[in-house]
């Protein structure tokens, strides 16, 4: 089922829960030069399964704002949160306030302006999504609450068109964790890039995912910003660029580790991006990368501003061959007693 509203219309719902599920949809839709709907949700959980909200234009109109207030989102096998552009008008802004967000696992893609359901044969990750095919930009993300818990999920602001991608902001204060092929991004096929904003005090965990502002233009930026600790293995932040690379920061963490995982700011045209890291403690493994190459312009910066982490040089190599008791042993007198009884020297 859908609900649906045209040019200039809204949508408000305020209850207690919502689910939606088998390919349902929330569906603000702009297909002329009118101003953008708006979608504006207020409840205290909100359960998505393979179902959308969803904004759009494909005209030169703005395209539709969605708002969503919730104690709990779930967004689950290929539910969205998304706001489109097709025509010149520009994608709208996805504005989230949220205490636990929770986007898991892939599902069958539908057109939800379609009513007779528009499957379009698609695999398609859960996520929050703002996209653009044409000369308008991409929509900001931005997402505030306790935590963001992503698997198989996607939080993205992209344009395959002349537009530029929007900005991702997260404010967490618990937690943030990518799993499983998750990904945080900003990305622009032939335009500049969007830049990347996280922001918390709790913990920061990428496992075999990836933050990243990649671009045809001049690379965004990734800035990740907080006290708490960031543990990466086979993670990356990524600010790669056809032209000039983006900056990447990660700034007051209490512990930055990097296992199998890279920090990579290159370009090919233009120079190189900046790396700057401020942390308590910074432990790289061997197999990490922090790159800021160019392929044909000048080498970006990398700064690292962290106390003295090189536990190596005070670790001492042990002998192969263990060492024969009869050197360290030797007789003692006082210890040869004769008889049934218990002793006890202190010497």
């Amino acid at each position: 089922g859908a609900l649906s509203t045209g040019a200039g219309g809204k949508i408000e719902i305020s209850s207690a829960n919502m689910t939606l599920s088998d390919k349902s949809a929330v569906v603000a839709d702009v297909r002329a030069s009118g101003q953008g709907g708006s979608i504006g949700i207020k409840l205290e959980e909100m359960n998505l399964d393979n179902s959308l909200i969803f904004g759009s234009t494909t005209g030169s109109g703005k395209g539709s704002s969605i708002r969503v207030e919730s104690g709990s989102i779930s967004l689950l096998n290929g539910a969205r949160i998304e706001s489109a552009a097709s025509g010149t008008g520009s994608a709208g802004a996805l504005d989230i306030e949220s205490g636990q967000t929770v986007i898991v696992g892939l599902g069958e893609g539908f057109d939800p302006k379609d009513i007779e359901g528009g499957e379009t044969g698609e695999q398609v990750a859960s996520g929050l999504v703002t996209s653009t095919a044409g000369a308008g930009d991409a929509g900001t993300i931005r997402l505030s609450g306790a935590s963001l818990e992503l698997s198989e999920g996607l939080v993205s602001s992209s344009s395959v068109g002349e537009g530029a991608a929007g900005s991702i902001e997260l404010e967490l204060a618990e937690r943030l964790e990518l799993v499983e092929g998750s990904s945080v991004s900003v990305s622009s096929s032939q335009a500049d890039g969007g830049d990347i904003r996280v922001s918390t005090d709790g913990e920061v965990y990428l496992s075999g995912s990836e933050l990243t502002a990649s671009a045809a233009g001049d690379g965004g930026s990734v800035r990740l910003l907080g006290s708490g600790n960031v543990f990466m293995t086979e993670g990356t932040v990524s600010a790669e660029a056809g032209q000039d690379g983006g900056n990447i920061e990660i700034s007051s963490p209490q512990t930055l580790v990097l296992q199998s995982s890279g920090l990579v700011a290159n370009a090919i045209q233009g120079d190189g991006g900046n790396i700057s890291i401020v942390a308590e403690g910074f432990l790289p493994s061997r197999e990490s990368v922090i790159s800021a190459s160019s392929e044909f312009g000048l080498e970006g910066s990398i700064e690292i501003e962290t106390p003295e982490t090189d536990v190596g040089s005070g670790l001492v190599v042990l002998p192969e061959s263990l060492v024969e008791a009869e050197i360290n042993l030797s007789d003692r007198c006082a210890l040869m007693l004769s008889g049934d009884v218990s002793s006890f020297f202190l010497n």
